[in-house]
C-alpha cells in the first residue's frame, strides 16, 4: 500500500513537472513574439518611410 501510494506520488510530480515544462515553453514563445515586434514595427515604418518618399 506504501508503495501505490509513493508510485502515484512519483507520477503525480512528472505529470506536475510536464505541465511546468509546457508553461516554460509556452511564456518563452511568447516572449520571442514580444521581443520581435518592435524589430516588425521598426521594419513597417521604415519601408513606409521609404515608400513615401518615391
Amino acid at each position: 500500500m506504501a508503495s501505490s501510494r509513493g508510485l502515484n506520488g512519483i507520477q503525480q510530480l512528472l505529470a506536475t513537472e510536464q505541465e511546468a515544462q509546457q508553461i516554460v515553453n509556452a511564456a518563452r514563445m511568447e516572449l520571442g513574439h514580444i521581443l520581435a515586434l518592435p524589430n516588425t514595427y521598426t521594419h513597417t515604418i521604415v519601408t513606409l518611410n521609404f515608400t513615401a518618399r518615391i
